[in-house]
């Protein structure tokens, strides 16, 4: 069942994957992080709850080539497109604090470059490969 709802985003490493659900218009619908080994099973269970992405998005970096042969098993029918990943975890950093509660107190007079986001960045920069892949395609139109 291809769902046009949504393009999937990874962002692959060697021991955390991020995985983000993210809409044709930009809109990140999710973004997790999934251990590298459960890949597999984590992206089946999406498939079977969410139904097969419009595209999946994957960057070209880190633990690439092992994660497009799981891709390849999995998305059989749905285009793989591997895009630069580049200064992903920045951007992440950045899209973390766009999408989540900003910092009180003391925390928030910090510039946004010297927070910390309290949990992992994967799944972020995995929606940053989406965002890119959305911005070179609408440029081409």
């Amino acid at each position: 069942m291809l769902n046009n709802g949504f393009l999937l985003g990874i962002d692959p490493g060697s021991f955390k994957t991020g995985v983000a659900q993210v809409t044709p218009q930009g809109e990140v619908l999710n973004a997790e992080w999934v251990e590298t080994k459960k890949l597999t099973e984590a992206l089946n269970q999406l498939c079977s709850a969410k139904g097969l992405p419009q595209a999946v998005i994957i960057g070209n970096g880190t633990n690439t080539q092992p994660v497009h042969k799981v891709l390849a098993q999995i998305f059989t029918a749905v285009p793989v497109i591997e895009v630069d990943e580049k200064h992903s975890t920045e951007q992440a950093r950045t899209l973390y604090w766009q999408l989540n509660k900003k910092p009180h107190g003391w925390r928030a007079l910090l510039p946004e470059g010297l927070r910390v986001p309290p949990e992992p960045l994967d799944g972020y920069a995995a929606a940053v490969l989406v965002k890119r892949y959305l911005e070179q395609n609408k440029s081409r139109d």
